[in-house]
């Protein structure tokens, strides 16, 4: 049995592929399981032992599969077909180009499931089915606040949520007030849009005021920096395109309607040359940190001054 898993949601297409590798391992308590993830792997480094009459099924896991050499690809698949009475799951965090030989290959072999990001409305049900699932009250306020940090990004959604929950419990309480939601990520959410407020509409001291007070830990920098390209990116949709147009690109990538309104706002004082120069800063910021070549406090002063 083949299992091909792709799409840009990557985080469902994660949990299908553990949904089944936990099911897999509860069959066959005794079976191996082998997971082939280096592109660069030859077809000799993978054990594709004959499968005997007796013997335990195995599952075999390629992940990201088309970054490997197509050479690579298509003897995998040779192989694969040799004996399908072996569990294979192939996996990529991408959309496939259905166009592509290797894609047409798989959907005559194997069970195909494309996982598309989920919209605004399918958000919100998500959020309120893993709220349940974790025995968590959740009211549309707290939703639409965990959308416009987060949009449709389930992952970091998912791990706020189990924070909550852990943190909830610590104080014997079931319902999730705003206090808790302060807490999220380490930092301060509502700090973080109230600086990110301040950052678009051009209010350099109030902006230097939190970088200066803010403690840099858990990797907020990073969030925060992502937190700013996401804007930055809605804005330039704005700017470049005409009001119809830019809905509906906002559409189709489900931007989060508050976004979108406060990205409205915010495009009003700037050009759309200066939010292609303002990406691009913020792209070079978020490698020289990840190099460790600059500190962030130094880091988000100087972009701040740039405005």
């Amino acid at each position: 049995m083949i299992h091909l898993l792709f799409g840009e949601n990557s985080f469902a297409s994660y949990k299908e592929l553990e949904s089944i590798k936990n099911k897999f391992k509860k069959d066959n308590p005794n079976s191996e399981i082998h997971v082939i993830e280096d592109k660069n792997v030859n077809i000799d480094q993978i054990n594709f032992s004959s499968y005997g009459l007796f013997a335990n099924p195995r599952l075999y896991i390629f992940k990201r599969f088309f970054e490997f050499d197509k050479n690579i690809q298509k003897q995998i698949i040779d192989e694969l077909k040799t004996n399908l009475d072996e569990m294979y799951i192939i996996w990529t965090d991408r959309k496939i180009d259905k166009r592509l030989k290797m894609y047409k290959t798989l959907k005559k072999i194997a069970e195909c499931n494309e996982f598309k990001k989920l919209n605004s409305s399918q958000m919100r049900k998500w959020i309120l089915k893993q709220a349940k699932i974790l025995n968590l009250e959740i009211n549309q306020n707290h939703i639409d606040l965990l959308l416009s940090r987060f949009e449709n990004n389930q992952a970091l959604i998912y791990s706020e949520l189990k924070k909550l929950k852990l943190l909830i419990q610590a104080q014997n309480k079931k319902k999730i007030d705003d206090k808790a939601l302060q807490i999220l990520s380490g930092t301060d959410l509502f700090d973080i849009w109230d600086f990110i407020q301040k950052f678009f509409h051009k209010q350099k001291k109030e902006a230097l005021e939190f970088i200066n007070n803010i403690n840099f830990d858990n990797q907020s920098e990073f969030m925060i920096i992502g937190s700013l390209a996401s804007q930055v990116r809605c804005i330039y949709l704005i700017k470049k395109y005409s009001p119809k147009k830019s809905k509906e690109i906002q559409k189709k990538l489900s931007i989060h309607p508050f976004t979108y309104s406060q990205c409205t706002k915010y495009a009003q004082n700037f050009s759309l040359e200066r939010i292609k120069r303002l990406y691009q800063q913020l792209a070079n910021l978020d490698f020289s940190l990840k190099q460790g070549k600059i500190f962030p406090k130094l880091a988000l002063s100087l972009l701040v001054l740039s405005l």
